[in-house]
């Protein structure tokens, strides 16, 4: 089973972040031996240009936003209309708020990650080499089945040597941005209804993982030595450290 993950980015909007969430996923799946290509692509890109670029997965993923949400959707139609056995699915935190609406407005797609997307999309691979149905693995919205939750915390834990991929790095580059994205913890506490990640943490059930901040200087490092990054994004909904101490306690 061959993925494809596909970052759609609206440079319009001077959109050149690195997409950390599906490179996470990206080595969490290699690391459990399925392999993935990461992709990007500018909003209104020919597709004349898509065809020999993006050749057959069985599965393609997409990040999905507000500003590229209408391009995602001509991106599953295309590539339903060039593979129509592989599979398209969608993540994020707007796909997870409305996954019923979303499926409404496209056909093409197959179903929807709920929350974080790594232990869903290995369970989906898994699924798929041992034939069984999709309608059983957690976490995942299917069209006209809704979707098992509870069943799965969904957060992967993640080992100190863990490191997302850093494909979209260079991109982000070439694009003026030199900011790295870090991910220092999943999940959070809260259950803020103002806050997108809530769409998450309600999935989650509250669980929280942090990484020792050991782990996190080491990898700062590594990317200030490998490209040569002195400015650096956290990606964490809250820094909070269980049982509910300050989260700079742990930085410190």
């Amino acid at each position: 089973m061959i993925t494809a993950l596909i970052d759609i980015v609206d440079r319009r909007n001077n959109d050149d972040r690195e997409n950390i969430g599906l490179a996470n996923i990206a080595s969490f799946l290699q690391k459990e031996g399925y392999p993935v290509d990461l992709y990007s692509f500018q909003m209104n890109e020919p597709f004349s240009e898509l065809d020999p670029s993006l050749p057959y997965h069985d599965l393609f993923g997409f990040s999905f936003y507000p500003n590229t949400a209408l391009e995602v959707f001509l991106y599953a139609k295309r590539i339903k209309k060039l593979y129509p056995q592989a599979l398209v699915c969608l993540g994020g935190k707007l796909a997870s708020a409305v996954p019923s609406d979303i499926l409404a407005d496209c056909k093409e797609i197959d179903f929807i990650v709920l929350g974080y997307g790594e232990v869903p999309m290995l369970q989906v691979l898994q699924s798929l080499d041992h034939g069984t149905a999709l309608e059983k693995v957690p976490s995942i919205f299917i069209p006209g089945k809704g979707a098992i939750l509870g069943q799965n915390k969904n957060m992967p834990v993640l080992s100190p040597d863990f490191r997302p991929r850093r494909d979209f790095l260079p991109i982000a580059f070439q694009h003026g941005n030199f900011t790295a994205r870090i991910n220092g913890s999943y999940g959070c506490y809260g259950g803020c209804t103002f806050c997108s990640v809530n769409q998450y943490t309600c999935i989650t059930k509250k669980n929280w993982f942090g990484r020792e901040a050991e782990d996190l200087f080491n990898e700062m490092v590594n990317l200030h030595e490998i490209y040569g990054v002195n400015s650096f994004y956290f990606n964490d909904a809250s820094f909070e450290d269980p049982p509910g101490r300050a989260g700079k306690n742990r930085i410190e």
